[in-house]
């Protein structure tokens, strides 16, 4: 086998070698061929999953997206087609994100793996739009059914400046108007007043469920915030008591 994989990130292009990361299932496995031009069944076959049959491969284009064939030529030569997807999968899903065509082969897409395929900053917001009930904003974690009526139809939106965030405290959940410019701290200090008394404020941060604990210096805009996101006030994991 003129191949070797490796479960680690990055890609490594010198002399005669060409390398390609693959995601599978969370997994970014590296791939270093010898070969320029490889076929889609190479890359899938060397990935030791199992039969390429039984796969779909799709390549980043960021943005966009696009199925190879386990017959079709990938030359490695070309700039950006060194990253790639692998779904154990026997179809294709398509969708758009500002009317620009996306393929996936699982039924499934994180809007974190949506702003990394389709290229999206942190300041602008996923909105999955609906005929007959309000838009969606889409958060990292949330997940997209692609076989859904309509889940095809995706765009971009820049997040307005002042918007509303759920603060969880103990169980209890109140709102909270949060700004692009203001800084964690200051919401920090605004979300703590929310429930009055509180023993050892000072020790109290406020975390996330994709990004965990948020850095006090970071503005909402830096930490990703979007409209109706949860927002958790718990004990710090750094701060001391």
């Amino acid at each position: 086998m003129d191949s070797q994989v490796e479960f680690e990130s990055g890609v490594d292009s010198h002399g005669d070698t060409f390398g390609v990361t693959v995601v599978f299932e969370g997994r970014e496995l590296r791939l270093n061929f010898a070969d320029a031009i490889v076929e889609g069944r190479k890359i899938v076959r060397d990935l030791e999953l199992g039969s390429p049959d039984e796969f779909v491969l799709v390549e980043l284009q960021r943005p966009g997206t696009r199925s190879i064939g386990l017959d079709e030529e990938v030359d490695l030569r070309e700039p950006g087609r060194e990253s790639f997807h692998a779904f154990r999968s026997d179809r294709l899903f398509t969708f758009t994100v500002d009317q620009r065509g996306y393929e996936w082969g699982a039924a499934t897409i994180t809007g974190a793996e949506l702003r990394d395929i389709a290229s999206v900053t942190r300041d602008v917001d996923l909105v999955l739009e609906h005929e007959d009930e309000p838009d969606e904003v889409i958060r990292n974690n949330d997940e997209v059914d692609l076989t859904d009526r309509g889940a095809e139809r995706i765009r971009t939106r820049a997040r307005p400046e002042g918007f509303k965030v759920v603060v969880i405290y103990n169980g209890q959940r109140k709102p909270l108007e949060v700004a692009n410019a203001q800084t964690i701290s200051d919401v920090l200090v605004r979300a703590i007043a929310l429930f009055g008394s509180l023993p050892n404020p000072h020790t109290l941060s406020l975390f996330t469920e994709d990004k965990g604990e948020l850095k006090d210096e970071w503005t909402v805009r830096e930490a990703g915030l979007t409209p109706h996101e949860e927002v958790l006030l718990r004990p710090s994991t750094v701060k001391a008591g």
